[in-house]
């Protein structure tokens, strides 16, 4: 199951950062008063994004929404990933926060009471659990509230020795974790005291937390205070 990645996946990857979900509802078109409209019937409205991607990374993001909705006005800025919680967090106490920002998921429990949560009525934590793997709503929702969705989420990838794979009449590359363990007895080779000669694989760890899934991405709404 080789991945290739995107040109964006590369310039993101590694980048463990969650947008609050009321910014990716912006950029669905889901909340009231955002749905296309012309602009003689809409307001100018200008939002301003801050987060640690590129600009072509974003801009690929806000331009297509842009296109659909000629009264919105998205200016993003780059701020470096050392000091991006930092200024973030300054400029949200300052009352000079932006309206979209990213988070890591691991900062939903220090900062969620900064984001707006998206109200039930627009999407229910049902709906979030039936969309998407269980990792997303443990990781965007808080007491029943969710504040975050993924952009994406980066999915564990094989990369395969096909002689082997040849040698052990192996034809069909495993699609699921459960297939890739019925392969271990396949693959591993034992010696004569019955003691494992060649492991069937290594398993590299993603930020030293899980081997199935990179946390997720996402875009976040700031809430004024």
């Amino acid at each position: 199951m080789p991945t290739n990645l995107t040109r964006n996946q590369t310039i993101i990857i590694g980048i463990v950062f969650v947008v609050a979900v009321t910014g990716v509802l912006f950029f669905m078109g889901v909340l009231p008063g955002l749905k296309n409209q012309s602009a003689t019937q809409a307001p100018n409205i200008s939002l301003t994004a801050v987060g640690p991607l590129s600009s072509a990374a974003f801009n690929d993001m806000a331009q297509s929404y842009q296109q659909s909705h000629g009264n919105v006005k998205i200016s993003y800025t780059r701020i470096s990933e050392d000091s991006y919680e930092s200024v973030l967090t300054d400029a949200l106490a300052s009352g000079n926060g932006p309206d979209i920002f990213m988070i890591k998921n691991s900062w939903l429990p220090k900062h969620y009471n900064k984001i707006y949560q998206v109200p039930g009525t627009q999407y229910s934590l049902t709906q979030i659990q039936n969309d998407f793997p269980t990792v997303v709503s443990q990781d965007f929702a808080n007491s029943g509230n969710i504040y975050a969705l993924p952009l994406y989420i980066d999915t564990l990838a094989l990369f395969y020795n096909k002689d082997i794979f040849d040698a052990k009449s192996i034809a069909t590359l495993p699609e699921t974790w459960t297939a890739f363990q019925n392969l271990i007895p396949k693959t591993r080779e034992m010696n004569n005291q019955n003691q494992l000669s060649k492991p069937a694989a290594a398993i590299g760890i993603t930020h030293g937390t899980t081997i199935l899934i990179i946390p997720s991405r996402v875009l976040a709404k700031g809430k004024p205070r």
